[in-house]
């Protein structure tokens, strides 16, 4: 059987696009400083980062998806919609090869390595004028990776599979030997199985709740994702 293993691949997106975006994008050495934001923001492939699940409080309340409204600061509210569409042309593709016989018998299975644990923007607040990020999502902390939420990091359509790895890892370690893969001391490693968490006996009380509850938050992002 044929596999396809990802490391913390954004498949909903990152909320560091968001900022990137919104906010600007700067890289310095102690005195010196370059300013990239106007070169970020040209980037197709930064809005196509743009998360696909709703996130963005604009100033009513509610959350939204940053490809269905408009007025962020620095935000191109057609390209979002565009790169919004690109992965809604991706999930329906997806749907087609799901009911084709050939394909699923010859085609390759994913197993996500998520990230967990770590302080992961998950949301964004309009306030006068500029977008704030949050590690909260409707009240709730969440982890992910750093860089990529927990929930972002498992495609729609395995999100019932539980094929997950869990590892309490930054998005730039996923993948170093003896961590994700190898699930050694210090990796502390949390997966699903048959729809029930297992926990790595060494992990952290934090990653053992942290399992727990992104099972439960799962659920209330991804009935957003399928009323799309």
């Amino acid at each position: 059987t044929r596999s396809l293993i990802t490391f913390g691949t954004p498949y909903r997106g990152s909320l560091n696009a968001v900022g990137y975006l919104a906010n600007g994008y700067a890289k310095g050495i102690g005195p010196l400083k370059v300013d990239l934001s106007e070169t970020v923001r040209s980037f197709t492939s930064i809005y196509q980062l743009l998360p696909t699940f709703e996130c963005v409080d604009s100033g009513s309340g509610q959350l939204v998806r940053v490809g269905e409204t408009s007025g962020l600061p620095n935000i191109d509210a057609a390209r979002a919609a565009k790169a919004l569409a690109l992965h809604h042309e991706i999930r329906d593709a997806q749907k087609r090869n799901a009911a084709d016989e050939a394909y699923r018998k010859d085609g390759y299975k994913i197993f996500p390595i998520v990230g967990i644990e770590q302080p992961t923007f998950v949301s964004a607040v309009l306030r006068n004028g500029k977008l704030e990020l949050s590690q909260s999502f409707k009240g709730k902390v969440m982890g992910g990776d750093s860089v990529v939420p927990r929930v972002s990091a498992t495609p729609v359509e395995l999100s019932d599979q539980h094929r997950e790895v869990y590892a309490a890892e930054a998005h730039a370690s996923l993948q170093a030997p003896g961590r994700s893969l190898a699930g050694s001391s210090s990796s502390q490693v949390v997966s699903h199985a048959g729809g029930s968490v297992v926990v790595q006996a060494d992990a952290t009380s934090a990653a053992r709740r942290e399992a727990v509850m992104v099972m439960r938050m799962d659920s209330t992002m991804e009935r957003g994702e399928r009323r799309r």
